[in-house]
């Protein structure tokens, strides 16, 4: 009598590698809810370090609780982050592009952590003040901010070059348009109104990983 169960080699993925890149949703998600935390605990949104310097000491004075839980859940949300990279460099073919999406996307993780520390380190211990606290308030800044938004969009833009031959069209021309304006909003580093391009590229790019995070699940389960 012959064993007619599926060997090894041709059996069904295992249902939780299936589930790998929803990862990114979960990053998706935990980034926007330290936004939604921050601003539910605080008195007002994050300040950006171009306001006037008693209206940001202000901020970090009163609303300890809320920097904490934007910290929090921003640390915690490098984790899926860096999962979802490794779910999207196992679906890119080419070696080059998978290297570049991984690269970047590590980058960005890191920053993303800088920043979720060095606001955690603005209301730890007391707090601190003058110099060193418009430091680290640039510091969290740019790199929760233009650095974390321009190597995402180069994780977006790998992404969709490595997934276009098989990506839905859909989901193609949002990367195109992510990765763009992500790139572009580098600009806010030298020129203050390009910073509403920061916006746009943080968003766009969230909702393309969410997006292909569901997409790639689907297709792994197909």
């Amino acid at each position: 009598m012959h064993d007619t169960s599926p060997t090894a080699a041709t059996a069904t993925p295992a249902p939780t590698a299936n589930r790998w890149p929803l990862a990114g949703v979960a990053f998706a998600g935990m980034f926007i809810g330290g936004l939604i935390l921050s601003m539910v605990l605080g008195s007002r949104t994050f300040p950006s370090p171009y306001e006037m310097e008693a209206a940001i000491t202000s901020y970090f004075a009163g609303n300890a609780s809320a920097v904490l839980g934007l910290g929090l859940l921003h640390t915690m949300a490098a984790l899926p982050l860096i999962v979802f990279i490794t779910a999207l460099a196992s679906a890119v073919r080419d070696a080059a592009t998978r290297v570049v999406a991984q690269c970047a996307g590590v980058i960005a993780a890191v920053f993303l952590l800088i920043s979720a520390m060095c606001g955690i380190a603005l209301v730890s211990g007391g707090g601190v003040t003058g110099e060193a606290l418009r430091a680290l308030h640039l510091l969290t800044f740019l790199s929760g901010g233009s650095i974390h938004v321009l190597f995402l969009g180069i994780l977006v833009g790998a992404g969709t070059i490595g997934l276009a031959r098989v990506a839905p069209r859909p989901l193609a021309l949002l990367g195109a348009i992510s990765a763009a304006l992500s790139l572009a909003s580098v600009a806010s580093l030298v020129a203050l109104p390009a910073i509403f391009l920061l916006p746009l590229g943080r968003f766009t790019t969230l909702a393309w990983i969410a997006a292909t995070a569901v997409w790639l699940t689907r297709r792994r389960a197909a």
